[in-house]
């Protein structure tokens, strides 16, 4: 199938638009993540809990859950 000018430069043209979508979404400054399985969980804060008390320290042996949401 023999591509047209047009079609060639509509290709080159989605090409760039999508490079850059997907470079500007990108996070140059990403700190590295040091976080592996078997680590101590890191410190969990929050300005307002919706439900219970509110944690002091997670105990070992037991599951904790943490549920949030976020709006865009």
């Amino acid at each position: 199938m023999k591509q047209t000018i047009k079609q060639k430069q509509r290709n080159v043209i989605t090409l760039i638009v999508m490079l850059f979508i997907l470079f500007g979404t990108m996070d140059l400054n990403a700190q590295k993540i040091t976080l592996r399985v078997g680590d101590q969980a890191p410190p969990v804060k929050a300005t307002k809990w919706l439900k219970g008390k509110p944690m002091t320290e997670l105990e070992k042996g037991k599951i904790h859950v943490v549920e949030f949401g976020a709006t865009w």
